[in-house]
């Protein structure tokens, strides 16, 4: 299915997919909508796959945050592939071992506290008029 959309584009960029229309013989319109690409936009409905990783190492965190409160209470901790992966009471020195051992992958850290998730709670000014 296609649709037609009128689109506003820069000069320049008119020019060259012109010229490359002409030396390919081909339309302006299909190199135009070839060019298109919306591999970069995330919309929430559609979560890319770390999304999901990560929501689902987060996930495992909430699980099991119980059991880290008795026993990590204060420290931080990694959690990957659903496991406790790593700790520390050093937060950089965590993030340095799990970059190193888990580059490019989905890996849940958090300080472990009350509540697995914190409330934050953002006050707002109040203007008082006499």
């Amino acid at each position: 299915m296609t649709r037609e959309v009128l689109l506003t584009i820069p000069d320049d960029v008119f020019r060259k997919a012109q010229q490359i229309a002409t030396t390919q013989s081909r339309r302006i319109e299909d190199v135009l909508a070839d060019s298109i690409t919306l591999k970069d936009t995330r919309v929430d409905d559609d979560w890319s796959e770390p999304d999901k990783a990560f929501e689902s190492e987060m996930q495992a965190y909430i699980a099991m945050h119980g059991k880290l409160k008795r026993t990590l209470f204060g420290q931080y901790v990694a959690v990957h592939g659903g496991k406790l992966v790593d700790k520390d009471t050093n937060y950089s020195a965590l993030v340095e071992r799990v970059r190193a051992n888990y580059p490019d992958t989905a890996v849940w850290m958090s300080r472990v506290d009350e509540e697995p998730i914190a409330t934050l709670t953002i006050r707002s000014p109040r203007i008082v008029r006499e």
